[in-house]
């Protein structure tokens, strides 16, 4: 085989390698989900969802998926973010609703998680009139015990 053509076959081969790798990053389930219950946002008031990773900055990014959803768990709103150690991803939504928020943070092969990581989500709901603040309480799944 000449080696031109071995080359070429080893470079499609490490990008066959290398497209597999990322798709099954990519099809992993989240390693952590947090989500609030329902809570309702009126027509002057806009609800804000974060997650803050507070580690060490040399420590991978996470891949963060954040939603608002309504009753029936229909997406009123959704934003991917890659989230870099010591900072902070959102998503905002004006209302009128009633709607939860939903955060899944996800492991990949290059950003992998260890039990060490420090995340915390929030949300919120500030009126745009008075500039009042409406913290909203955030379930940690992880934290809930399995029924049998």
């Amino acid at each position: 085989m000449p080696k031109r053509t071995f080359r070429l076959l080893a470079a499609m081969c490490v990008v066959a390698a290398v497209v597999v790798g990322v798709t099954r990053a990519r099809a992993a389930g989240p390693q952590y989900v947090f989500y609030t219950g329902l809570f309702t946002v009126g027509p002057n008031e806009i609800a804000y969802c974060y997650l803050t990773i507070d580690d060490q900055l040399r420590a991978p990014s996470a891949r963060v998926v954040l939603d608002f959803l309504d009753e029936n768990s229909a997406v009123l709103a959704h934003r991917e973010v890659t989230v870099p150690s010591g900072q902070t991803g959102a998503l905002r939504t004006p209302g009128p609703d009633l709607m939860r928020c939903r955060i899944k943070v996800f492991e990949t092969a290059t950003t992998p998680l260890n039990p060490g990581r420090t995340m915390l989500p929030s949300a919120e709901v500030i009126n745009s009139v008075t500039n009042g603040v409406r913290p909203i309480p955030m379930h940690d799944s992880q934290q809930i015990p399995s029924r049998p």
